[in-house]
């Protein structure tokens, strides 16, 4: 089996960004990052503005279970999270219109 190149910074900002959503309200910003193609955005927002880290895995070798072992200190956990939360007010601030209707179609889709 070829070594996959996995990147081990994807991981860390899914969980965080897991983290913040549970701390958030549910409109807009659950409602809108439960949608796949926003919460695509939004990840992608937050590693074009980080260092990414890679790793080569051989075989069947499992990621590491805590991908906080990134951080090298308290301080970028704190960063991080203060960065999603500014990338998604950009996310839903240039997407509103987009969204809301996302939002809408998902809600009336759920009602039957």
């Amino acid at each position: 089996m070829l070594p996959k190149l996995i990147n081990l910074t994807l991981h860390l900002v899914i969980k965080e960004v897991d983290s913040v959503l549970e701390d958030c309200l549910k409109q807009p910003y659950q409602a809108a990052f439960s949608i796949q193609q926003w919460r695509h955005k939004l990840i992608n927002c937050v590693l074009n503005q980080i260092p990414n880290y890679y790793t080569i895995i051989e075989g069947m070798k499992d990621l590491p279970e805590d991908p906080t072992i990134l951080y090298r200190c308290p301080e970028e956990q704190s960063i991080l999270k203060a960065l999603i939360y500014k990338s998604m007010a950009e996310v839903l601030q240039q997407n509103s219109e987009s969204i809301s209707g996302d939002i809408l179609q998902k809600q009336s889709s759920n009602n039957y």
